[in-house]
């Protein structure tokens, strides 16, 4: 595991020197910064969070400015409620033995310290699907997949106050279907499924959670995701939305024809555009929906340049699918 120092956790003796109930290691007068799983949907974020009760985590020792940490080591728990079940270079495995807060502490062979961090073990109380890093969707409602299309989602483990945890030994079963789901990483799935629906069971902590995500053949409207500012002479990554009522489809294979231009496929649900003109006009197509933006290109760059009450509805093409077929003649959908 490598992880980038500026996110991580710092220890104990890092921030705040020695602690009065320890014996420090004159090995690491700076103490160490620590670096746990990162989560599917952020950017390389270290930060040692909460562990699920019954779940596991990694933690990754880090010497402060850079370098390995290569002192030998022993690794310990302060309390009942997180066990030391292994260590392996400079990564610890730990598990959430019971709810509440421990010292992992990292000593030399005489338990004088390295440094030492608090790490919480909490109740798993509810798991939320949320959108992958390859779509930036910041303002997704419920999730549904592009149906065919292999869509990314992360798996979200939430204490009862909603704080994200970990247990990376987090699995998943495909409860039968068309349906396949490939891992790419602790809490981050790859799921393609041909059916009308995708229904996946997570075991993480200690219960098992049955998810079943709709899939979508055809959308009813295209949103841009964001609000954004054009500047003349800039490129811009601007992005889209899919949206089923209250979904957000996952995995539309997009494709967006700039000022007239031949369409290209976009990056995940993005495209990048560079500004010029007083306009620039995104024609996007994704399951048989089309919708024309035309966005204004300024010279302050302080200036929106769509703002989000004026989306425009989509405009469907072509053959509907079945679903959107049915909610355009007001019929229910199921």
């Amino acid at each position: 595991m490598v992880a980038l120092q500026g996110c991580v956790s710092a220890g104990d003796r890092y921030a705040n020197g020695c602690p009065n109930d320890e014996v420090c290691s004159p090995s690491t007068p700076d103490g160490l910064l620590f670096s746990g799983p990162a989560l599917g949907d952020t950017i390389l974020d270290g930060t040692i969070r909460p562990v699920a009760d019954g779940g596991t985590s990694h933690i990754e020792i880090l010497l402060p400015g850079g370098g390995f940490f290569n002192l030998p080591y022993l690794a310990s728990s302060s309390g009942a409620s997180l066990v030391v079940t292994g260590q392996d270079g400079d990564e610890v495995a730990i598990e959430g033995a019971a709810v509440g807060t421990a010292w992992l502490r990292i000593t030399d062979d005489a338990n004088a310290l390295y440094d030492r961090i608090q790490i919480d073990t909490a109740f798993l109380a509810a798991l939320d699907i949320l959108p992958a890093l390859g779509e930036s969707l910041p303002n997704a409602g419920e999730i549904a997949l592009a149906r065919g299309e292999p869509a990314s989602i992360v798996v979200g483990l939430r204490s009862a106050t909603g704080e994200r945890l970990i247990d990376d030994s987090l699995a998943v079963i495909v409860n039968g279907g068309p349906t396949t789901v490939a891992t790419a990483a602790w809490d981050t799935f790859t799921v393609d499924a041909a059916g009308e629906s995708a229904s996946l069971t997570f075991s993480a902590g200690v219960s098992d959670y049955v998810v079943d995500l709709p899939t979508i053949t055809a959308l009813e409207e295209i949103l841009l995701a964001d609000e954004y500012e054009l500047s003349d002479g800039y490129s811009e990554v601007v992005c889209f939305e899919g949206r089923f009522g209250i979904y957000t489809v996952l995995g539309v294979p997009w494709e967006v024809s700039i000022d007239g231009m031949p369409p290209v496929a976009a990056i995940g649900n993005c495209i990048s555009v560079e500004a010029t003109g007083p306009t620039v006009t995104l024609d996007v197509t994704g399951l048989d929906a089309s919708q024309t933006f035309v966005l204004p290109v300024t010279a302050d760059a302080t200036k929106r340049a769509f703002a989000k009450t004026a989306r425009a509805p989509a405009t469907v093409l072509g053959t509907q699918g079945e679903r959107a077929a049915a909610a355009a003649n007001g019929a229910p959908v199921r």
